[in-house]
């Protein structure tokens, strides 16, 4: 299923305050309560949108990295994604092209933090360690 304007406008105003209640986006865009909550609740089974609670890096000056991996083989992705997933620290995952195909941003509260989580993914046995970025203050965006 593909968003349409109406489910836009409702992640749109959802980006704005993730906390809005359904009444309130429902009188802002001029439709029922029920059809948003339907709308809402079909866009998460569908898993097109996700609503989750983020850490404020830009408020809390953690510090940020990005490191580039080299997955050793295609059939070793699942076992990598698990792996990202399951760690609090890291922030995005992307698929990317070259030698480093996976990107991976990650965020540490202090310098040493950072450290220890980036020399965690030296020892991951799904990938080779090819690069790391330590990144500045975040300058767009909340996270």
């Amino acid at each position: 299923m593909a968003l349409d304007d109406m489910d836009l406008s409702i992640t749109k105003l959802l980006r704005q305050n993730p906390r809005m209640p359904y009444t309130k986006i429902a009188d802002t865009l001029g439709i029922s309560r029920v059809t948003v909550k339907h709308r809402i609740d079909k866009m998460l089974a569908e898993e097109l949108i996700i609503l989750s609670a983020r850490t404020n890096i830009k408020n809390q000056g953690g510090k940020m990295a990005m490191l580039g991996l080299e997955v050793k083989s295609e059939d070793l992705w699942d076992e990598c994604m698990l792996k990202l997933n399951s760690l609090p620290w890291v922030l995005m995952g992307f698929k990317a092209m070259g030698k480093s195909n996976l990107r991976v941003m990650i965020y540490g509260e202090t310098d040493e933090i950072l450290e220890r989580n980036i020399d965690d993914f030296r020892y991951y046995q799904c990938v080779n360690f090819i690069e790391v970025e330590i990144l500045g203050k975040p300058i767009v965006g909340p996270y």
